[in-house]
């Protein structure tokens, strides 16, 4: 999935801080998140709350 965000730099380094990894893409300015199906629950919320900032 790719979210589109102001600054993906820093956008890596939050959800890092978690455990996730994220990838910066370079154009457009977002990042590429891939959630599967072996993710849990706990792990996808944990996610969305480090990209909250993004959308808000």
């Amino acid at each position: 999935m790719t979210v589109n965000v102001n600054d993906p730099g820093a956008m890596v380094c939050r959800p890092a801080r978690e455990g996730t990894v994220v990838r910066a893409l370079p154009t457009p300015d977002a990042i590429h998140v891939s959630v599967h199906a072996a993710n849990s629950r706990t792990e996808v919320d944990h996610l969305l709350d480090a990209l909250e900032p993004a959308w808000t």
